[in-house]
Formats: C-alpha cells, sequence, structure tokens
C-alpha cells in the first residue's frame, strides 16, 4: 500500500518547521554566545605612536645639545609689534632654523636652546655661548 501525496505534505511541513525552529534556536544560542566572549574578547590592540614627525627636517631632532653659535648663519630680523625676533639658521642645513627672542634661543620645536643666550641692538646682533660671543651685524 503506498502513502497518500497528503501524508508526503504532511511530513514536508512538519520537517519545514522543524528546520525552522532549529535555525532560530541556533541563531540565539548564537547570539548569546557572541554576547559571552565579547566580555573575554579584548580589545583591539591601538599602539600609540612615539616616532618624530614626518615632515620635520631629520637634522632639527636632538641638536641643541651639539649646537655652537658658530655654526649659525644670521638671516634676518622680524619685527612683531614690539618684539624683536633675530632668525638664524644651520651653516650645513638651512632648513634648520632657530628664532632669538628676548635674551633666549628657541629651535624649530620653540624650544629653549640651553646655554645660549643672546640681545638684539640697533646695529648688531650678540649671541653668547659660555665664553665664545659672536657679533652679527644687523642689514
Amino acid at each position: 500500500m503506498r502513502p497518500s501525496s497528503n501524508f508526503f505534505k504532511k511530513i514536508k511541513f512538519k520537517l519545514l518547521i522543524l528546520l525552522i525552529i532549529t535555525a532560530e534556536i541556533g541563531g540565539m544560542v548564537a547570539m548569546s554566545q557572541a554576547g559571552s566572549l565579547s566580555n573575554q574578547v579584548p580589545s583591539p590592540f591601538v599602539p600609540t605612536y612615539n616616532g618624530r614627525d614626518p615632515f620635520k627636517a631629520l637634522s632639527v631632532f636632538d641638536l641643541s645639545s651639539e649646537l655652537t653659535i658658530s655654526d649659525l648663519n644670521f638671516n634676518g630680523i622680524i619685527k612683531m609689534g614690539q618684539q624683536t625676533i633675530a632668525m638664524f639658521s644651520l651653516k650645513n642645513d638651512p632648513m634648520v632654523r632657530y628664532l632669538l627672542k628676548g635674551n633666549s634661543l628657541y629651535d624649530g620645536n620653540d624650544q629653549v636652546v640651553q646655554g645660549v643666550a643672546g640681545s638684539i641692538y640697533a646695529s648688531t646682533v650678540v649671541l653668547t655661548q659660555g665664553t665664545r660671543k659672536i657679533s652679527y651685524p644687523r642689514f
């Protein structure tokens, strides 16, 4: 005796319902596991970058400790309001700049160059480092 086509339709329907229920339960289990794993998985490692600024010349870094005032070229004077600023650059690398503001010499990172003092007068600019003193005529 052969089963009727209604019997196969009922079995197909029951299998379809069973498949849908199984898929739903499996999805809920996967979601609950993912929720519990998120507490265990560390956040992505984001390294901090402590390197140099790629837009600054390599020669700008760590020169202030080795700088001698005889290595500097006097480039000119800038007047900004009441303040007068003298501009200097390295003789061997004119892209490395220094500014004399007040009595202090500042490097390209706006840090005071230790051991170097200076003064701006009406006709000269004077830099002093230890016992060495260099006078540049103003132009």
